[in-house]
């Protein structure tokens, strides 16, 4: 292992649990680890594959667009 990606791990342990079970699934699925993948719930996933398919033609939603939806929610 190195330095750096041992670094991170200690660093990520002193994070709430959820916080570090996130950071997991996203290192496995970027080593290959499709085990890692949570379920998609099939009520959810068209808008799961809208989404997927939004990306890879690169339509991302602008910062202020994002202000916008974020300051519905109080942020």
């Amino acid at each position: 292992m190195t330095k750096l990606l041992d670094h991170a791990v200690k660093v990520a342990g002193t994070l709430p649990d959820d916080v570090q079970d996130e950071i997991a699934r996203l290192m496995l699925t970027l080593a290959g680890d499709d085990n890692a993948l949570e379920p998609v719930d099939p009520d959810h996933l068209d808008g799961v594959l809208e989404g997927l398919e939004q990306a890879r033609a690169g339509e991302f939603a602008s910062r202020a667009e994002l202000a916008r939806t974020l300051s519905r929610f109080g942020e």
